[in-house]
């Protein structure tokens, strides 16, 4: 009995791709299944198989090898657009050099991190042929993955979208005025994965208590009730430094934001205005007084920071760790899982204290354009009235809470 002589040969180390024995030269079969349809194609070598099974597909890229170098593709891009063949990478890597490179690193970060992960599939595309069109079908194919991960946090790809956008829009304006933006509103209605449940992000004044007793003393108690008494934002307390603080005037500016790299969340840099790009004063009670005052003086040589570790600056993932340890021991979480909720917490409660949106709006810093010219005269006395209001409220809610675990200490103040 004879045995029937194998024709073909499975590449283990490329799924998809047989070789073809009786071929001289070399023969290799690619086998692709899109959407439940399967697409063959033969190469005569394998790096050219490889690349077709990575890239192609009937609509998105039809024919990818037209734009095969062997290796990345070289940016070819002429002055002013003067060469219609360029593609999306040839766009992509003009903005990271023109346009990104003297921007923040943590926007450098996101917008590397967003383009290269999702739009990936895209870098070959001429860009005559990027069109609303084949973002239908891009779109498509994207959540369909999503849909197979089941990403918890993944809800849609607007953030995504609106990065893609506003790189086309500067290849418009700088490089060929005759391209249209292809994103529509219709791609971010298709990109919607799933609902977005809403975190809840504003702490009663008990709760904010029993988180601020369930963090360790010291650093991390003084850090998270900073945060809160400022209304900032995480980023704000961790970037406070000696130069920011005035205990004699009782004022702390609000000019410097900590940034952490994206990557491991390690510190990065420190960023000269906050998120809206204005400066804001800020009333330094009492409590945060006795912190300010404390820190300063046990300041290491060389670190000017308010809040570090052994003199090094903060790490985000060491903040979120330490809150959420804490958030977990006073029985918080997961109802509350972000370092933002003492934010959101210290203006609802700045609104039902004073009863006023001017204060509350001195209190978080926020300013809203149409309104811009009448929030930036709240004078400062607005802040300071409105923070100080909060502190008495919190330390009556505080002594309540201590009158309760003592009957017989609140039974005598009842007589007296």
């Amino acid at each position: 009995m004879t045995t029937k002589k194998a024709r073909y040969k499975t590449l283990t180390n490329y799924p998809g791709i047989k070789k073809e024995l009786d071929k001289i030269p070399a023969c290799y079969i690619v086998t692709k299944c899109l959407n439940g349809k399967r697409y063959f194609k033969s190469f005569d070598k394998l790096e050219h198989a490889v690349y077709w099974k990575q890239t192609y597909h009937p609509l998105i890229c039809p024919d990818p090898l037209k734009n095969f170098k062997g290796e990345l593709f070289v940016p070819t891009l002429a002055p002013n657009g003067a060469d219609k063949g360029h593609t999306f990478l040839d766009a992509w890597n003009l903005y990271k050099e023109l346009h990104l490179a003297d921007k923040t690193l943590a926007t450098r970060e996101v917008f590397e991190q967003t383009i290269n992960r999702f739009f990936a599939g895209l870098m070959p595309i001429e860009m005559i042929n990027v069109t609303p069109e084949l973002l239908d079908h891009y779109i498509k194919e994207k959540k369909q993955v999503a849909l197979l991960e089941n990403n918890p946090r993944r809800h849609c790809f607007k953030e995504e979208l609106k990065r893609f956008k506003t790189i086309l829009n500067w290849y418009h304006d700088n490089y060929d005025y005759t391209f249209r933006n292809p994103v529509l509103p219709r791609h971010f209605v298709a990109g919607k994965i799933k609902d977005k449940k809403d975190k809840i992000m504003k702490m009663s004044p008990e709760q904010i208590f029993l988180f601020f007793n369930a963090l360790e003393e010291g650093l991390w108690r003084d850090l998270a009730m900073t945060q809160f008494y400022i209304c900032g934002r995480i980023q704000e307390a961790a970037g406070l430094t000696i130069d920011a603080i005035d205990l004699v005037e009782r004022v702390a500016e609000i000019k410097k934001v900590m940034v952490w790299s994206r990557k491991d969340r390690q510190y990065a840099e420190l960023k000269n205005v906050p998120k809206n790009g204005l400066a804001r004063y800020v009333s330094i009670t009492d409590t945060l007084f006795e912190i300010f005052s404390r820190r300063i003086a046990e300041l290491p040589g060389g670190c000017s920071f308010i809040f570090h570790e052994e003199g090094r600056p903060l790490s985000y993932r060491t903040i979120q760790y330490q809150y959420n340890k804490a958030l977990k021991k006073a029985g918080l979480y997961p109802e509350f899982t972000c370092t933002h909720i003492l934010r959101h917490s210290m203006a609802t409660i700045t609104r039902k204290v004073t009863r006023s949106l001017d204060a509350t709006q001195a209190v978080t810093g926020h300013r809203d354009q149409r309104l811009a010219e009448h929030y930036a005269t709240v004078p400062l006395e607005a802040q300071v009235k409105a923070v100080n209001d909060v502190e008495l409220y919190m330390n009556s809610i505080k002594a309540n809470q201590t009158l309760s675990k003592n009957p017989k200490r609140t039974l005598h103040l009842i007589k007296n």
